[in-house]
């Protein structure tokens, strides 16, 4: 800001002078002053557009390798196969494979048919398979009919790293044994039959 004694000052010269080249040369102090005391702020706005803009290209660059180092996401539909088998203990074994990604927690029930008896057991995928059991009374199966159902747990509560791979709500879960849920999610599920005995 240009002080008053020095705008009294130029004020003075131009007043008082005959000479056209001591007006010039005020007229010129006095545009330089207040050239250099404000200035409409462009310069510093330009600044924080090319800083912004280096910040987003940083965060762009961060965001990529993130992105190139994470695992894939799942893309294929799901798949589940199941087999089951009676021990010499007459209890059962379920074994499966699937394409869900290893560390995805899931249910399997075996429940016989005609009645609310059940046996549930909570199992990992381990290298694209799964096991669980033995299953059942430890008196052994009776023969009869059976379904067992394999059941995704919602994703919510799966492993940070499965989520990556299948989404925090199962958003890269597909195919037919897929099915949405408001509350929990995609989660995949599939049911078999199988018959203990003759």
């Amino acid at each position: 800001m240009v002080s008053s004694k020095t705008a009294r000052r130029i004020k003075r010269e131009f007043m008082d002078s005959k000479s056209g080249f001591r007006i010039t040369g005020s007229l010129l102090v006095l545009m330089l002053l207040l050239a250099g005391c404000g200035g409409d702020g462009n310069n510093d706005e330009a600044e924080e557009a090319s800083d912004s803009q280096s910040t987003a290209a940083q965060e762009d660059t961060t965001n990529a390798e993130s992105a190139s180092s994470s695992p894939d996401t799942m893309t294929e539909p799901v798949e589940v196969t199941i087999s089951a088998a009676r021990q010499e203990n007459r209890r059962l074994v379920v074994t499966g494979e699937t394409n869900l990604p290893d560390g995805t927690e899931v249910l399997v029930i075996v429940e016989r048919n005609g009645s609310r008896i059940s046996w549930r057991s909570r199992v990992d995928v381990q290298n694209r398979g799964f096991e669980a059991g033995p299953l059942g009374p430890e008196s052994g199966m009776p023969d009869g009919e059976y379904t067992i159902t394999f059941r995704m747990s919602p994703p919510g509560v799966q492993p940070r790293a499965v989520q990556q791979i299948i989404g925090d709500r199962g958003q890269h879960l597909s195919g037919p044994l897929v099915t949405d849920s408001q509350y929990e999610g995609a989660v995949a599920t599939y049911t078999t039959n199988y018959t203990a005995g003759n």
